[in-house]
């Protein structure tokens, strides 16, 4: 499943459900039709460097977050596990569930990459920033 919510007061969210697929590439994540529903959707890729950062949301289901660089897309994929690796490999730095909650709800700007790229040094590091900001810290 797909969602794709866009950051104001009064927060939209449009969830797409079964009828994408999702794949990634070495640079970028590609969404297709999948479905006869899918013919009201377009294909359309996400090319790494408009990612602004990821994030990690779990309870019962664990969503995949990427917080797009126009600052005010965030497209969540349910129990997508390769997106993390696909975050990992293009230092994509995990953004904190309480920064991406006050950017999505509170209208916070998102913080400088540069602020977030600490966990970027190590894999253990990553790991650590992506269970924490699961855990909803």
């Amino acid at each position: 499943r797909v969602s794709i919510s866009k950051q104001n007061r009064a927060t939209r969210t449009v969830s797409v459900g079964d009828v994408l697929d999702v794949a990634v590439s070495d640079t970028s994540v590609r969404f297709k039709p999948s479905t006869v529903m899918g013919v009201l959707y377009r294909s359309f890729e996400i090319p790494a460097i408009a990612v602004h950062s990821c994030s990690k949301q779990c309870g019962g289901i664990t969503d995949y977050m990427l917080l797009l660089d126009t600052g005010d897309t965030q497209i969540a994929i349910e129990e997508a596990p390769a997106m993390l690796e696909w975050c990992w490999s293009n230092k994509l730095p995990i953004l904190a569930s309480s920064q991406r909650r006050e950017w999505l709800y509170n209208g916070v700007p998102l913080p400088d990459r540069s602020a977030l790229d600490r966990a970027l040094s190590d894999r253990s590091g990553y790991d650590h920033a992506a269970k924490q900001a699961c855990l909803g810290y």
